[in-house]
């Protein structure tokens, strides 16, 4: 005797899916300045506080308006790139 399940044939085909992530042929540059001043944080202070070597004091209050010019230059860079 035969099972009927196995009369039916290959299962239909899955549907494509109807959305996907957009395509960034450039890159996300703003995502690799925010993960490189990141890295380059944390290295300070494991270097200054776990390892004990003797890192440059830094007054934060000097150092933010910088990262907020390279973080708009990159949004403008990056905003001019997509018009051309």
């Amino acid at each position: 005797m035969t099972d009927p399940a196995d009369d039916q044939g290959p299962p239909p085909p899955r549907p494509e899916p109807t959305w996907r992530p957009p395509d960034h042929p450039d890159g996300n540059w703003s995502t690799i300045v925010v993960g490189v001043i990141f890295l380059a944080i944390g290295g300070w202070y494991f270097f200054d506080q776990t390892l004990g070597f003797e890192m440059p004091r830094v007054r934060w209050g000097d150092l933010w308006p910088v990262l907020l010019i390279v973080v708009g230059a990159l949004m403008l860079f990056r905003s001019a790139g997509r018009r051309t």
